[in-house]
């Protein structure tokens, strides 16, 4: 599972940030940068979250040196609530790899999150002899490209680039739809059942009562 280091001192704010983001990755929350170092030396980020101005100190250059210093791979967001442009190049410079402004809507971080993902992803994955290509977002299989529509490709390689992690219904209809509160479940299993026919071998586990999964090892 995919894990993110969330930096931030405003604990309502975590609070929902934290439970929102914890249906799709393993979320750690820090309220100071005195835990950081110890927290980074223990364990491997794929993105994290800096709040810039942590207990009314800018803590972003600190803060982005110690993550960067153990693993540079790591996505790097910016939060903070200064909004002009001086400020967002500035954070920028600092060496992060976004700035999104506060208040800021959940959804958003989640998508931008999922950018820094993708780049972290090889080109190429292979799986069960088909060939999948996450800039161009096609399908191979014994050199025929396999063709999908928009959701059905949306849906699949949301769960490959999100792999063995289970994901419900509803988790996939917020992650994928613009109006999810239209979106009814049952889409879901229709839709699965879809890309399911069209490709030639199965990848996409259910598991009863909880969701759907790609496994990748």
């Amino acid at each position: 599972m995919r894990r993110i280091l969330y930096l931030e001192d405003d604990p309502k704010l975590a609070q929902i940030v934290v439970e929102y983001l914890s249906r799709f990755y393993q979320v750690d929350h820090l309220s100071h940068l005195e835990d950081l170092n110890r927290r980074v030396e223990h364990f491997n980020y794929d993105v994290a979250i800096i709040d810039r101005n942590l207990h009314g100190e800018d803590i972003g250059l600190k803060a982005i040196e110690i993550i960067h210093k153990k693993d540079a791979t790591t996505g790097v967001i910016v939060t903070s609530s200064y909004s002009s442009v001086d400020d967002k190049i500035d954070g920028l410079s600092l060496g992060a790899d976004d700035y999104l402004e506060k208040p800021f809507n959940i959804r958003e971080l989640e998508a931008r999150i999922a950018v820094l993902l993708r780049r972290k992803l090889p080109t190429n994955i292979e799986l069960n002899g088909m060939k999948f290509d996450t800039e161009s977002r096609q399908i191979e299989y014994d050199g025929k490209v396999i063709l999908l529509s928009q959701k059905e490709n949306e849906i699949l390689f949301y769960l490959l680039e999100n792999a063995n992690k289970v994901f419900s219904a509803q988790d996939l209809i917020y992650a994928i739809y613009s109006h999810p509160d239209d979106i009814l479940p049952n889409t879901i299993t229709v839709t699965v059942g879809k890309i399911r026919k069209k490709l030639p071998v199965e990848i996409i586990k259910t598991f009863k009562t909880r969701g759907y999964m790609i496994e990748v090892r």
